[in-house]
């Protein structure tokens, strides 16, 4: 019988102090996240915002720094106050293109359910536009998911996760959806009972993103994009969630997710 790895019960272990750092496996109050020993890439800051196309990458992580404490909802605005070349305690970073995540059961919080991966991966010859899963967020280090569903939540998509170099603290730069409850929706839309999902975006179109601690990731969703009366004809399986714009937020993608979604008010 397959056995499902409890990497709750690891990173409790790994939570003594005298255990190596950074941890790899570590745990908030109701997730645990697990990056690989061994990052998958290094590069500079400037390199890695070419790779994955993130042109605000640098002020990002100083905009993080800068107001670093325990809530974060309050610098999640998209606003810029520093410069493309800022400085930063390190140039250097290092990229882990998947992240394992693991959450408990619904009903039954003494047990875990199977960890899941989810990929953060740069273009390639097969992804042409990237490979990036989506999730839910807290706005702080505490969090009551899932009991009350996405209050005090939101829905990003990751787009870079990494350390930089001298630093114990995984972050990720994420970018945000604008979330529209069902009872927000026109009655032929609230009729599925699904949110409806739009990219956070400046007025020159440009995504909006941050930098975030990873330790606030809290579960991974499943989006399906809406297409509208016609679909743009440049879609494809690899390349319809990058040129979209609009998406339903999939309650019936796992049981888990359906109560934690459905059965739990905005």
């Amino acid at each position: 019988m397959w056995k499902i790895v409890d990497y709750f019960n690891i990173a409790g272990v790994l939570s003594d102090e005298t255990s190596p750092h950074p941890k790899c496996t570590f745990m908030s109050c109701t997730t645990t996240i697990h990056v690989a020993t061994k990052p998958h890439l290094h590069m500079t800051i400037d390199d890695a915002a070419a790779l994955f196309d993130l042109p605000d990458l640098r002020p990002a992580i100083h905009n993080y720094l800068d107001h670093c404490t325990n809530s974060i909802d309050h610098h999640i605005t998209g606003r810029r106050h520093a410069s493309l070349n800022c400085g930063l305690p390190s140039d250097k970073i290092q990229i882990w293109t998947k992240v394992c995540i693991q959450v408990r059961n619904y009903h039954n919080p003494g047990m875990v359910k199977p960890a899941q991966t989810m990929n953060i991966a740069p273009p390639s010859q097969e992804h042409p536009c990237g490979l990036y899963n989506s999730a839910v967020f807290s706005l702080s280090a505490e969090s009551d998911w899932p009991a009350w569903g996405l209050n005090g939540h939101m829905i990003v998509q990751l787009r870079l996760v990494f350390r930089m170099l001298g630093t114990d603290q995984f972050l990720t730069y994420v970018q945000r959806f604008h979330v529209t409850p069902p009872t927000g929706l026109r009655m032929d839309a609230a009729a599925t009972g699904l949110h409806i999902l739009k990219r956070a975006q400046r007025n020159n179109g440009e995504r909006i993103g941050d930098v975030l601690p990873l330790s606030h990731l809290r579960s991974p969703v499943h989006l399906i994009p809406c297409f509208g009366k016609t679909a743009n004809p440049r879609l494809t399986t690899h390349t319809s969630h990058e040129l979209s714009t609009k998406f339903w937020l999939n309650h019936y993608w796992n049981k888990q997710i359906y109560y934690c979604l459905s059965l739990c008010s905005m």
